[in-house]
């Protein structure tokens, strides 16, 4: 059979048995067994809201781009993916099974379990607000790049960590756990709990309005410059 084009709301056993089957579109609301023993199929593009049952079976599956609000089950069992490209709140079960994935750029407000099983990962950029269980699991990871404003358990197991740069504003328990970390520049404001865990720290030059407990337990310390307003 040749489909260009399939209408929503078409019953579940209309495809039941049919093999192979070229669909260069699918239009959402396609019931959960429209699919259910197809294989393989090649699907361009995808559109949301499409049910959870929809690619249970499936295997293997390209898709290059996705759209958001994808159902939780829609990928459960497909291996491998490509996904060059994911727009925000993809629910969490989306990938809880999916190995490996290469994303070069991640969009904000991922909910927290998107990547809890996912490892590796290549991370070439973050956007802040990503939620606290984000990256709990994954190691190792290479950020060149931090906006502020990340939740607290952000980096919590992950070891080691690369960060060039680092923007103001940042959590207390952004780094309790990390161990080494290389700092050629701190901007201001950082909050107390920073360095409380952090052993070794190369720190080649500190901005003014430091907090108190900016260097509590840190050792040893490299500090050739300081500049004004550091507290006692």
């Amino acid at each position: 059979m040749e489909l260009p084009l399939l209408t929503p709301l078409v019953s579940d056993g209309f495809y039941m048995n049919c093999q192979p089957m070229e669909l260069p579109l699918l239009i959402p609301l396609v019931s959960d067994g429209f699919y259910m023993n197809c294989q393989p199929m090649e699907l361009p593009l995808l559109t949301p809201l499409v049910s959870d049952g929809f690619y249970m079976n499936c295997q293997p599956m390209e898709l290059p781009l996705l759209t958001p609000l994808v159902s939780d089950g829609f990928y459960m069992n497909c291996q491998p993916m490509e996904l060059p490209l994911l727009t925000p709140l993809v629910s969490d079960g989306f990938y809880m099974n999916c190995q490996p994935m290469e994303l070069p750029l991640l969009i904000p407000l991922v909910s927290d379990g998107f990547y809890m099983n996912c490892q590796p990962m290549e991370l070439p950029l973050l956007i802040p607000l990503v939620s606290d269980g984000f990256y709990m699991n994954c190691q190792p990871m290479e950020l060149p790049l931090l906006i502020p404003l990340v939740s607290d358990g952000f980096y919590m197991n992950c070891q080691p960590m690369e960060l060039p740069l680092l923007t103001p504003l940042v959590s207390d328990g952004f780094y309790m756990n990390c161990q080494p970390m290389e700092l050629p520049l701190l901007t201001p404001l950082v909050s107390d709990g920073f360095y409380m865990n952090c052993q070794p720290m190369e720190l080649p030059l500190l901005i003014p309005l430091v907090s108190d407990g900016f260097y509590m337990n840190c050792q040893p310390m490299e500090l050739p410059l300081l500049t004004p307003l550091v507290r006692n």
